[in-house]
């Protein structure tokens, strides 16, 4: 059997970010896989330190590190060709061991470095404690975990901390050991003052704090001030209502929502940024925003004070009781992203970042390629071995993990010794059709690695059909495309494909993802084709071609098919006639059929026209059925008159769905002429965002009987209008039907609300969103609203409350009048929504 490995060389040294790797990192015994699976941010965030536990390494021992101290220590980017800048703070070989590692960018959920150890020639870095792992914008670094003396600065400047009063070093603290002031009295840490402490445009103050005492007095967890009075630069304190206090200069205060318990540890932030509008000022608390402020501006200023850890200032008695750990200063303003990867990677470490297994070798199997019915090409990469390395291939139709004797086949290269990265593949031949499972091994001298995982891939043949080859752009269903294989049942497939034709994905189509999983168990797949109307009936029918792509399965002889997407075209016969024109319903030409509608049609309102549509008097005054859907976004205004005369009444004989869009009627002036008066038969469901709405059609502003004649009173109709006292009283409620109104609202600075006759066979159903209104305008009064059917549902409103008197020393308009009758029901209990008719108020 044939076998093929290329190999792709890299010299380290070359491509170091860091000047020149002092050794080849093939020299180095055992290696590991980090991945930043916790970091759900969206920005990506650049030279950021992330905490690494050395003993959560599975496998990981202190007898593979070569020095006592760790300075055989290495940590490069996911490709081994960028040495990364790191800090060891805590070697423990009796117990953890904490470093901080500057990640390049981390970006997602997929950031991956790698660590190595186990040289005995390698030496300490210089960039392991020059300051360099914490040179993005940060001044000064306090891991405070020293157990005696002064507290070192890990920044640049190296500003070491004294530590004064009762100060205990050395106890428990969130990342290693820290300081604990133990009775909230004269006890502090201090470091002097550099002109880089202050002075700053930004601004980040950072600290995690527990807090024994948790009361209301000022507590400093850090400070750069003199006193109370002079020197001021920052400072960061919890006092009254136990929350916390953050000021720039003499400017700021407390931040309410932000007070914390007694013995917990939690991680605080404060940061300032002068270059914002608003907002400036900005507490963190354990990764989460909590509260803003904008009183501080400019820069930072530039003072001679100390720097203070627990104290507001030396002489100022009151001190912090409890402990602090991990202080930090920047002169950036730190985002919201980077605040809450700093609280994660120490207060959930094995969530922020997943260690993988140490060993002598990291290699990855990979996707198998030029899958056919019986023939495949399996793939690995070797990315870093200590030493020669012997890579095998394994496969078998079950994953036999890494149990080399239970693999049905294997393979083994020649021993490599040339170094990484390199690819090592292998053809097989005469496969069965079924699911095949693949897994690499390497074998150095050092010891054995395996790859973190196998692959999986199908032979046999995966083939696609259009199920539901076409399907109607307006409508219900969906067109389906079915993607199926002949074997390998017992794994998920996942089959990639591309999408072509002459329709457009998110205008024609929902959007399809490019691929689709046959999961175990299972033979075959669907893609559903979901149309989206957009009523352009000129188009034409419109196709979307699915073509499968290569991957871990055979491909079948059918790799191509294909959905029609039928344009929707509005009928041109039978008995559903479309609004597809604007103006009169009386027009022929307004209607999909050719002619205005009859008695004996369903009437449908769509996307095919959004136009305003009038039902006037020489239309039909009855249909059999009303469809208004979602994408009718017009008004339909209903020309229906008052008395015997005209056309008084529309009739829907059956059912009748307002799903968008509203219904009204003409604008009246002195006297009463138009109102909507209409019959349902069946049952009327109003949802979405429909209306029915006739406010400010009843009459004209200053006409109707209810218009006292005073420009400052408010309109009446069914309650008295407000009076301000200025000219006149205001008019009494007029009209004599409380059980079935019909009168307009009386119009005051603008119209009075309209009336409004509904009568339903049927139910009455109102979603949320829905609404029947008869709104007064300024001043104006609410209209009538009669309503009666069998019975009510749902959460709308219903309601004809008068206009407001706004504009300065106005009355309000009196409320209108709403009846509901219920011919079906006794009670109101499947409505929830509101029915109203009130008066507004007055304005002075």
């Amino acid at each position: 059997m044939k076998h093929v490995r290329s190999i792709l060389s890299v010299l380290l040294s070359a491509l170091c970010a860091i000047g020149a790797c002092a050794t080849p990192l093939n020299e180095y015994s055992h290696c590991a896989e980090l991945t930043f699976t916790g970091y759900g941010g969206a920005e990506t965030l650049h030279a950021f330190p992330a905490l690494v536990s050395i003993t959560n390494f599975p496998g990981f021992s202190y007898a593979q590190v070569q020095d006592p101290d760790g300075a055989d220590l290495r940590f490069t980017d996911a490709t081994g060709n960028v040495e990364l800048n790191y800090e060891i703070d805590t070697w423990n070989t009796n117990g953890v061991s904490l470093v901080w590692v500057q990640v390049p960018q981390l970006a997602g959920t997929g950031t991956k470095i790698l660590a190595y150890w186990g040289n005995a020639a390698a030496t300490a870095p210089a960039y392991a404690s020059d300051g360099s792992t914490w040179s993005n914008g940060y001044v000064a670094v306090y891991h405070l975990g020293e157990t005696s003396g002064a507290l070192a600065d890990s920044g640049a400047l190296t500003n070491a901390l004294t530590p004064f009063g009762d100060t205990q070093q050395g106890t428990e603290g969130m990342a290693g050991l820290a300081p604990r002031f133990p009775d909230g009295s004269n006890d502090w840490l201090q470091a002097p003052d550099h002109d880089a402490l202050d002075g700053m445009a930004q601004l980040t103050l950072e600290a995690w704090i527990y807090d024994e005492k948790n009361d209301t007095n000022p507590r400093a967890i850090l400070s750069k001030r003199i006193d109370s009075g002079t020197g001021k630069a920052y400072y960061l304190y919890k006092g009254a209502n136990r929350s916390t206090h953050f000021f720039v200069g003499n400017n700021g205060g407390e931040f309410s929502g932000t007070a914390t318990g007694a013995n917990q540890w939690y991680h605080l932030a404060a940061t300032y940024d002068k270059y914002l509008t608003a907002d400036r000022m900005k507490i963190f608390l354990d990764g989460a925003f909590k509260k803003s402020g904008n009183t501080a501006t400019g820069n930072v200023p530039a003072t001679t004070a100390n720097l203070h850890l627990g104290i507001l200032n030396a002489g100022y008695g009151n001190s912090w009781q409890g402990k602090l750990d991990e202080v930090r200063i920047s002169n950036v303003a730190r985002s919201a992203d980077w605040l809450q990867a700093t609280w994660k990677t120490v207060a959930d470490n094995t969530g922020f970042a997943t260690y993988g297994q140490a060993g002598s070798a990291i290699l990855d199997t990979d996707e198998a390629t030029e899958v056919a019915v019986s023939t495949a090409q399996l793939n690995g990469t070797l990315r870093w071995s200590s030493s020669t390395a012997t890579v095998t291939v394994f496969w078998g139709e079950a994953d036999k993990g890494t149990n080399a004797g239970e693999w049905a086949q294997s393979f083994a290269f020649d021993p490599y010794s040339d170094g990484a990265p390199a690819t090592f593949s292998h053809p097989v031949e005469d496969l069965t059709p079924g699911s095949w499972h693949v897994r690499h091994r390497c074998v150095t001298a050092e010891g054995t690695a395996w790859s973190p995982a196998s692959t999986v891939f199908i032979t046999g043949a995966v083939s696609v059909e259009a199920s539901t080859p076409a399907v109607p752009e307006a409508g219900s269903g969906n067109g389906v495309f079915k993607v199926t294989r002949s074997a390998g049942t017992n794994v998920d497939s996942t089959v990639a494909y591309a999408v072509a034709g002459t329709a457009a994905p998110d205008e024609d189509y929902a959007a399809l993802t490019g691929s689709v999983t046959i999961p175990a168990g299972a033979s075959s797949a669907e893609i559903e084709v979901a149309p989206i109307s957009d009523f352009d009936y000129e188009e034409g029918n419109e196709t979307v071609a699915l073509t499968l792509l290569p991957g871990a399965y055979a491909l079948g002889s059918t790799t191509q098919a294909v959905v029609t997407i039928q344009d929707f075209v509005p009928p041109a016969s039978g008995t559903t006639n479309v609004w597809i024109g604007s103006g009169n319903a009386s027009v022929d030409a307004n209607w999909s059929l050719g002619h205005a509608p009859t008695a004996g049609e369903h009437i449908l309102l769509s996307g095919f026209s959004t136009a305003n549509l009038t039902w006037d008097a020489a239309a039909t005054p009855t249909v059999q059925s009303w469809t208004q859907d979602a994408d009718f976004s017009g008004a339909v205004t209903f020309q229906t008159v008052y008395g015997d005369i005209g056309f008084t009444n529309f009739t829907v004989t059956g059912d009748c769905v307002l799903e968008n869009g509203t219904w009204n009627h003409t604008a009246n002036s002195a006297t009463q002429i138009w109102s909507l008066r209409v019959t349902v038969g069946g049952d009327l469901d109003m949802i979405g965002s429909a209306k029915v709405d006739v406010s400010q059609c009843g009459y004209a502003g200053k006409k109707g009987p209810g218009y006292s004649g005073g420009f400052c009173n408010g309109s009446s109709f069914g309650g008295t209008g407000g009076d301000y006292g200025n000219d006149g009283g205001s008019a009494m409620p007029y009209g004599s039907s409380v059980s079935e109104p019909t009168e307009l609202g009386s119009g005051g600075y603008e119209n009075g609300g309209g009336a409004i006759h509904l009568t339903v066979g049927g139910s009455l159903r109102m979603e949320a969103e829905t609404a029947i209104s008869s709104r007064g305008g300024g001043r104006a009064s609410g209209g009538s609203i009669f309503v009666k059917a069998s019975s009510l549902e749902g959460s709308g409103t219903i309601s004809a409350n008068g206009g407001d008197g706004s504009g300065g020393g106005y009355g309000g308009g009196g409320g209108g009048r709403v009846a509901v009758i219920l011919t079906g029901a006794t009670s109101f209990d499947a409505f929830t929504g509101t029915i109203a008719a009130y008066g507004q108020q007055s304005y002075s």
